[in-house]
């Protein structure tokens, strides 16, 4: 009895493990339809049914997607539409919103990769979401952080603008050159890391708490609230 029990429980435990580690993987031709069934090799990415894209794979995305599931990404995405993140982005690959593209982050992403925002492609990062960055990540429109932004790699909008109304850490290299800290907000630039504010027009706009611990190169003005 206690066996037959033992085995049921096991069972159990097995399949919902399974369902839990759902998973589909792009399986179509290079620069395929993110939203063609066929694809994939377990249907389309939903919730439950996570996504990976393997290194040497690439996939375009033509229309806007919600995601309320996990993104592995290890090869290459062209995002041509709007991307809404209510569950998990993690980049190892290549990253690429076009100028018709966007992304709203209202939970986690994560680029360890290459993330390239192009021309008026734009990035948002809502409240009590977390953007952390280990890789390249270039914009040339305005960064809104709302949320926690952690950057350990380098962060390159040199042609746009960083608003922040969170917290955020700078550990790497940060490169724009307009950065406002609205009242509220802390900026952290710690120790061995590096924040350029330089170009045409380039301002600090200091309305929160900023913290330096490392190197801050600013080649505009700068005001204090």
């Amino acid at each position: 009895m206690r066996i037959h029990s033992y085995l049921t429980l096991l069972c159990l435990c097995l399949f919902t493990t399974a369902k839990l580690a759902a998973q589909t993987q792009y399986i179509g031709a290079a620069g395929g339809d993110w939203f063609t069934a066929a694809n994939w090799n377990n249907g389309l990415p939903a919730a439950g049914n996570d996504a990976l894209i393997g290194g040497g794979a690439s996939v375009a995305i033509g229309s806007p997607l919600t995601v309320n599931f996990t993104i592995t990404n290890f090869g290459t995405i062209a995002a041509n539409a709007a991307i809404t993140n209510s569950g998990t982005i993690a980049n190892s690959g290549t990253l690429t919103v076009s100028t018709t593209g966007s992304v709203t982050n209202n939970a986690t992403l994560q680029n360890f990769g290459t993330a390239t925002f192009q021309s008026a492609a734009t990035f948002s990062n809502s409240a009590g979401a977390t953007f952390t960055n280990g890789g390249s990540f270039t914009l040339q429109t305005t960064l809104v952080n709302l949320g926690s932004v952690v950057n350990n790699g380098t962060i390159d909008a040199t042609n746009g603008t960083l608003q922040t109304q969170g917290t955020f850490d700078n550990n790497q290299t940060l490169t724009t050159k307009s950065l406002t800290i609205s009242a509220g907000a802390t900026f952290t630039n710690n120790f061995g890391s590096t924040l350029n504010i330089t170009g045409a027009g380039a301002i600090l706009q200091i309305s929160g708490s900023m913290t330096n611990n490392g190197t801050v190169n600013n080649s505009g003005a700068a005001t204090l609230a």
